[in-house]
């Protein structure tokens, strides 16, 4: 039997996985997304742009991601296509720009 590998990582998830789409179902962000945009991690912080509103991009440390993948407080949803995951990824260098907290590579 055949099974979808994103399929497996849906059920198992306690990593990020690259351009996926996360649901946040519980504390103060509870029923926004956020997007993971790899390629702006910066050592332990991991690079989210959160969505719809506000738009937000944060770096979030991999502890806390972790723990909230544990105990389902955040829900892989599924992996963006490739032209999404660009729109985002230039969203969230802008709104890291405007924050102050964007560092170039």
């Amino acid at each position: 039997m055949y099974m979808n590998p994103l399929t497996f990582l849906q059920q198992s998830c306690k990593i990020l996985i690259y351009k996926g789409l996360y649901a946040i179902h519980s504390g103060e962000l509870a029923g926004n997304f956020f997007v993971y945009i790899k390629e702006e991690d910066r050592g332990n912080g991991k690079a989210l742009l959160l969505m719809p509103n506000p738009m937000e991009a944060r770096y979030t440390d991999i502890k806390e991601i972790k723990f909230d993948l544990k105990f389902k407080n955040v829900k892989f949803v599924k992996k963006l296509p490739d032209d999404i995951y660009e729109v985002c990824k230039a969203n969230f260098i802008y709104y890291a720009q405007k924050a102050g907290i964007y560092v170039s590579r």
